[in-house]
């Protein structure tokens, strides 16, 4: 039955923060997750791998092929369209999620599997920010004000300008859950057609989960990193970067006492990151996220061997056909080599599915615009 829920994810954490990721998303809607391993000697390495609901893509030298990108933006790109491809070739799989890993999806998963959309729109609540919560579980939300509400805000000092860049510390736009299909192109917060054109569709009371700063402990360990040199390389807004190149100055600056820069780092924060949770309660913009009680359901054993023979069949391929600029006839062909290579001395079931699922492709194409 073509019914499960795969999240697709790009992960550089260590196993705390994993853990959190996968009892989060496993809890609230999602049956697997298949997880990139941008640092493929990932302490979390272990967890991942020994985990029921989780499939480990490495993405080392052997998956990169001596062409890793340089931005972290086009190797998440890549990385979801690569499991967009092989994802449309798994029976069982009807949805597709890509999420980062300091993100939760809220979903009410049977209504999702009832969808007859292409692609919808998870909206965004992200986690009021404060210094620190009981066992680093925040549990009130800032859900997306009306421009009269930012107004009001700015007004009472509450952000710095009535725009939704000063209310967000992360992004704006939410995630996309879609079908899985060739003819489909995965963006960070999209997914679009061949023309280029959005698929996805509001979904009402379906959310992502943001876990952006959400404490003074996440805040360091989110930007301690964030050297100047390589600032350029992210895709945060301008006023993001400044913040972040602040907090690594003072967490790593050599005149200043611990005492010193501990201080210096709390008023950054309280300054600005920190939220204003009772204003923002009173005025109904903040309060717990619904809550999701799920058990996920594991993909059939067929299927699991099917995704990982496909992925293993990936790998001396070339990657960059699955990032802008690529295209689906490209990605088709990269199916059908990876295909050729599981089948050996002889077809199954997996290898028929892949072929099945590229005919079906090249059917569509070649059918003549109605």
């Amino acid at each position: 039955m073509k019914d499960a829920v795969v999240a697709v994810s790009t992960v550089k954490a260590d196993p705390d923060q994993v853990e959190r990721f996968l009892r989060r998303n496993l809890g609230a809607g999602v049956d697997h997750i298949m997880v990139f391993l941008d640092d493929p000697k990932s302490p979390a390495r272990k967890l991942l791998e020994e985990h029921p609901h989780v499939t480990v893509v490495r993405t080392g030298p052997r998956y990169w092929n001596g062409t890793r990108p340089p931005r972290v933006s086009d190797r998440l790109r890549i990385n979801m369209n690569l499991a967009n491809a092989v994802l449309a070739t798994v029976p069982s799989v009807a949805w597709l999620i890509s999420i980062d890993s300091d993100e939760a999806v809220c979903i009410d998963r049977d209504a999702l599997v009832r969808s007859e959309q292409r692609a919808v729109l998870l909206s965004v609540l992200e986690a009021v920010s404060k210094r620190s919560w009981p066992d680093d579980e925040p549990t009130l939300f800032k859900s997306r004000p009306t421009d009269g509400e930012l107004a009001a805000l700015a007004a009472m000092g509450v952000i710095l300008e009535p725009d939704l860049a000063f209310y967000f510390r992360g992004h704006q736009e939410g995630k996309t859950a879609a079908r899985p299909d060739l003819k489909v192109r995965m963006r960070v917060h999209s997914a679009v057609n061949e023309a280029g054109r959005g698929l996805a569709r509001p979904a009402p009371g379906m959310h992502v989960l943001h876990y952006e700063s959400h404490s003074l402990d996440d805040f360091i360990r989110r930007w301690k990193d964030y050297a100047p040199a390589s600032a350029h390389l992210r895709t945060h807004r301008d006023e993001r970067k400044l913040l972040g190149i602040a907090l690594h100055t003072l967490h790593n600056h050599e005149v200043l006492s611990e005492r010193e820069r501990n201080r210096l780092i709390k008023h950054l924060f309280d300054r600005e990151v920190a939220d204003d949770a009772k204003t923002l309660q009173k005025m109904g913009l903040a309060g717990p996220a619904p809550k999701r009680e799920y058990e996920p359901r594991p993909l059939p054993p067929a299927d699991l061997d099917h995704l990982e023979r496909l992925l293993e069949g990936l790998l001396p391929g070339d990657k960059h056909v699955f990032n802008e600029g690529g295209t689906a006839e490209q990605i088709a062909a990269e199916l059908a080599a990876a295909a050729d290579r599981m089948a050996g001395s002889g077809a199954d079931a997996a290898v028929e599915n892949v072929r099945r699922t590229l005919d079906e492709f090249h059917h569509r194409s070649e059918r003549p615009p109605s």
